[in-house]
């Protein structure tokens, strides 16, 4: 399997759990949050959050959930991982940014 795919594949597996969890328990909130790379050319993981944070709505002040990147699945649709804010390793060039939904 190509490192494409399992990006793909572990943003579409984010992006269903998240979703199903706030939809679920939380509702809709007024403000969301993206993670927003500003690099030319950013990280893997960058990346991932960033169009992470477009597919899914990020409540303003929560935590970004992250994309496991293992070819396995998860055990089950709920499993996530999060990250609190960026910058989310050295040299990162990211940054939280909240608006209006």
């Amino acid at each position: 399997m190509a490192l494409i795919d399992i990006i793909n594949r572990a943003i579409e597996l984010t992006t269903q759990a998240y979703d199903f969890f706030f939809e679920q328990v939380i509702g809709l909130p007024a403000y969301r949050d993206f993670w927003q790379t500003t690099s030319g050319n950013p990280c893997v993981f960058c990346r991932a959050m960033a169009q992470l944070s477009i597919d899914v709505i990020i409540p303003s002040g929560r935590h970004f959930p992250a994309p496991n990147f293992r070819i396995t699945q998860y055990l089950a649709s709920v499993d996530l991982t999060y990250v609190e804010n960026p910058p989310a390793h050295q040299n990162c060039q990211c940054h939280r940014v909240t608006v209006r939904r």
